[in-house]
């Protein structure tokens, strides 16, 4: 099954040691827990073309923005609610 899209249709392939140090490098990056799986996991399976996205600088750069901003909604929330 791949870690990314956690789908196990297609064809899925195993990640070297330095494959996966770029997808946790990636994950960091992103702001995302996907990490912490792979760091539990002995063999980590991806598809290509899940990892080529997930790995992508420029689509990194726009998930942690994404995450960022979903940050500061809730912290928003929070202190109007308090």
């Amino acid at each position: 099954m791949c870690i990314i899209c956690k789908k196990s249709n297609d064809r899925v392939i195993l990640l070297s040691t330095k494959a996966r140090k770029t997808l946790i490098a990636s994950n960091v990056e992103r702001k995302d827990a996907l990490a912490r799986e792979c760091e539990n996991l002995s063999r980590v399976y991806v598809h290509s073309i899940c990892r080529n996205k997930y790995t992508k600088p420029q689509l990194i750069r726009k998930a942690a923005k994404e995450a960022e901003q979903q940050v500061n909604i809730f912290f928003f929330f929070i202190n109007a609610v308090l």
